[in-house]
């Protein structure tokens, strides 16, 4: 199998695949960035209180959660193809219907379907991609991590151009003032609208070149593992003419005389051995993984709870500094009046998330230096930790920014690279499977994260900072006992199944 993929190589279908994957990573950015910003002006919108604006963000993490849940078990049993098209269709939907919402409890209703949708994305679509790739450039996965960049830099442009003419004007002074805000008009109001119907045409465009532009039915090595060597064979023909081969290479042609044999099945001995260069191998007739196939053995067990314990390590220190961020800034004043307007507080971020746009193309050069997956893994950690413990240190405006432009480039790197990790270090019958299981960690942990960090504000104001900065270090300890990504490629090939 992947020596037929090997011969393939990458080529105009793999670069179409990378964009419409990465879109949807870009995508998955675009909503919760938006709705992050957005929050305060849905507040102002509906009139409603501090704490149903809270629950804004809470909703979606909710639909999220049971999101996790559902797309990684349903992609391992029923492949990835239709996942791959069904949460870019509801995301799409659920998005226009909420540009439009009439009242703030039927946004809160479509933020549920949003929230189940945008999950499958980091779950569904790097496996998707990965599968796609011959092994010795799955590295380009990696890449991935730029499109969320763009998510973040196409919300923050949208919301400079919008939002500071389109929002309730503050109040004289600030948010202490006694001074009475202006009246906030009705197209003010609305321009929370505009903000989120540029995400939901970002999604749509999106769902349509998936429709258009990839043909592709499913991810041939998953087909493998499930013993439809019929239709496997099949997907490789197409994949090659796709890259540009006009004759498919020796062993895709081996790939097609088995699809082509009355029986393919008949013909296993000789496929096995003539395309593969193995003996007999045992494969999975049916699709029925379960979390119970991650501990089928030793070495698969141990990998699978040190990649859990790391994801929940990530995603509590990261939301912990992303939800306090705010929070601290305010409170301790650094910004002026003036500085703290809406147009120059979307400047900010949008120049944060400019300098973190490298961070992804800096990863994918490391992995190949001697420091490899492990160590740019675990030094993106430690340096995003580092970043995080010297936040509270920072004393003036230029410092405040500089340090969210650090922490920002620096955790853009470690997703990068633990994006990556699952996709290369897991069997392609297990791989979605253990990205919902991630995810559903990550999302315990980012609810979590706010009601800790609420708790250690009264003890002192760089505590939950110094508490992220920890989780991050335990998260560099843990990924340096990984065990290296090679020893996966031998003992675990993407077509077998440990279960027989």
């Amino acid at each position: 199998m992947q020596q037929a993929m090997e011969a393939i190589g990458v080529g105009r279908f793999h670069y179409t695949l990378l964009f419409l994957c990465g879109m949807s990573w870009a995508c998955l950015n675009i909503w919760l960035q938006g709705i992050s910003i957005l929050s305060p002006r849905i507040q102002d919108a509906f009139g409603v209180s501090d704490v149903e604006m809270g629950f804004i963000s809470s909703i979606n993490f909710t639909g999220m959660l049971c999101g996790a849940l559902f797309w990684g078990l349903f992609a391992d049993r029923y492949g990835r193809r239709t996942p791959y098209l069904l949460c870019t269709a509801l995301a799409s939907a659920s998005g226009l219907a909420l540009a439009l919402a009439p009242s703030y409890v039927t946004l809160c209703i479509l933020l549920l379907p949003l929230g189940f949708s945008i999950s499958a994305f980091t779950i569904i679509d790097g496996a998707y991609l990965a599968e796609f790739l011959p092994r010795s450039r799955r590295a380009m996965v990696i890449l991935m991590g730029v499109f969320y960049s763009v998510g973040g830099i196409i919300t923050y442009v949208s919301a400079f151009i919008i939002l500071p003419i389109l929002s309730c004007p503050k109040a004289p002074g600030g948010a202490g003032s006694l001074t009475a805000a202006p009246p906030c008009t009705t197209e003010q109001k609305n321009g929370w609208r505009l903000v989120m119907l540029v995400a939901a045409t970002v999604q749509s465009l999106l769902f349509l070149g998936r429709l258009l532009l990839c043909q592709v039915k499913e991810s041939p090595v998953l087909l493998v593992a499930q013993g439809d060597y019929h239709h496997a064979a099949k997907v490789l023909v197409r994949m090659s003419r796709s890259s540009g081969h006009v004759i498919p290479p020796a062993e895709v042609q081996a790939f097609v005389q088995a699809w082509m044999n009355p029986d393919p099945m008949e013909d296993q001995d000789a496929w096995e051995k003539g395309c593969l260069g193995e003996g007999r191998v045992r494969v999975k007739k049916s699709a029925q993984t379960s979390f119970r196939d991650l501990f089928t053995s030793p070495a698969l067990a141990s990998t699978t709870i040190l990649v859990h314990l790391y994801s929940f390590c990530l995603a509590f220190g990261y939301y912990m500094f992303l939800f306090y961020l705010p929070v601290y800034l305010e409170r301790r004043d650094a910004l002026t009046a003036e500085e703290s307007s809406t147009a120059t507080e979307y400047i900010h971020m949008l120049i944060s998330a400019i300098i973190a746009f490298p961070g992804t193309f800096v990863v994918r050069y490391l992995v190949d230096t001697p420091l490899g997956r492990k160590g740019t893994f675990a030094l993106s950690f430690l340096i995003t930790g580092l970043s995080f413990f010297l936040f509270p240190m920072a004393s003036s405006h230029v410092t405040v920014l500089a340090s969210m432009c650090t922490s920002n480039f620096f955790s853009t790197m470690l997703y990068a690279i633990a994006g990556s990790y699952i996709t290369e270090a897991f069997p392609a019958d297990t791989r979605a499977t253990v990205g919902g299981t991630t995810c559903v960690i990550q999302r315990v942990a980012s609810i979590l994260a706010p009601t800790v960090a609420g708790v250690l504000i009264t003890h002192g104001a760089a505590f939950p900072f110094i508490l992220a900065a920890g989780f991050m270090l335990a998260g560099a300890m843990l990924t340096l006992v990984l065990p290296p990504i090679q020893e996966y490629d031998q003992g675990w090939p993407d077509r077998l199944s440990q279960k027989g």
